[in-house]
């Protein structure tokens, strides 16, 4: 269930007349310490130029710090929608039902649109209709410096199941969708991880035309502690893969390649539960790395398992 705070009968308040309409969808949890960042996403919203912004600020549950949020309800520029209950799949379904543009794109709500970003790719999809994405660049920003994350973003033309497995080639702020062609179900995931990964897959199976741009559009604002770093996220991850391995559209070379990166995961997960003492869970992943691939490359990790308490991290408890 949800409330919402609408600025107009579903018209953004920000629309100039000949310019071409973006909506950008965050999804929050809307907490105080979260306020500069969350407000300059928002000022890079409304600063891009060539286009009309609108921003839905999707407030994810209860947590929410009442100031910040009435201060964001208050803005003309934003479409303001509240869950009860905190679920990022469900934020994600609210901010597409809430798109009224011809396009739209999600952003974190620590990351930052780069100046007039958002005119290219906008541009591209305006004079080639039968194009339904337009997957731009990424900066990653750590320490201060920017590093572009892909050299040449022209490679995933040929075939972007592939080279979706040698890392996701699609980011919040840098794809840009064409409302009328990306259908709810697509951002309807079965689990809160692999989110991105699993709707590049989810694009090409489904036969979406995409257009790849070297044009970076977003600032990816690198965090510590992320929850990709962690067992869970990799625990999610190889349910996405024997997703994409099972599935009709994963061409031979495909399958080879993500069976690989399915046994190394298995193997990193391995490591993982090792350096916690988690000796039965180490065993499982390992032994299914074994079976699917991984004999030759993770074969003497056994004897570190085969004798926990020697090599094992001092404060283990097997």
């Amino acid at each position: 269930m949800e409330a919402e705070t609408k600025n107009g009968a579903g018209i953004s308040t920000g629309s100039i007349p000949g310019r071409k309409r973006v909506d950008v969808i965050i999804r929050t949890l809307c907490e105080a310490d979260r306020r500069d960042a969350l407000l300059r996403a928002l000022q890079t919203i409304g600063d891009q130029r060539g286009v009309s912004t609108r921003a839905i600020v999707v407030v994810n549950g209860s947590r929410f710090d009442i100031t910040l949020r009435d201060e964001i309800a208050a803005r003309s520029d934003v479409c303001l929608v509240q869950l009860e209950q905190a679920s990022l799949i469900a934020a994600g379904l609210s901010g597409w039902d809430h798109v009224d543009a011809p396009y739209f794109t999600f952003l974190d709500d620590d990351d930052e649109l780069i100046p007039d970003s958002l005119a290219s790719p906008a541009g591209w999809l305006d004079a080639h209709p039968r194009c339904d994405v337009a997957v731009c660049n990424i900066y990653h920003e750590r320490a201060g410096r920017r590093v572009l994350a892909s050299p040449d973003m022209d490679v995933h033309h040929a075939n972007p199941l592939l080279t979706l497995m040698s890392g996701c080639w699609l980011h919040p702020g840098a794809a840009l969708f064409r409302s009328a062609a990306i259908e709810r179900s697509l951002f309807d995931f079965q689990r809160p991880f692999m989110e991105w990964t699993t709707l590049a897959f989810r694009l090409v199976a489904q036969e979406k035309r995409l257009h790849f741009m070297q044009q970076p559009t977003v600032v990816y604002n690198d965090t510590q502690g992320s929850l990709s770093k962690g067992p869970e996220h990799q625990e999610h991850a190889l349910l996405a893969l024997a997703e994409i391995m099972a599935h009709p559209a994963c061409d031979a070379q495909t399958y080879r390649r993500a069976r690989y990166k399915y046994a190394n995961t298995l193997h990193v997960l391995a490591m993982a539960y090792w350096q916690q003492g988690e000796y039965r869970k180490a065993w499982s992943r390992h032994l299914r790395s074994l079976r699917n691939g991984g004999l030759r490359r993770y074969a003497l990790f056994t004897r570190k398992l085969v004798r926990p308490a020697r090599s094992g991290p001092a404060n283990s408890s097997g």
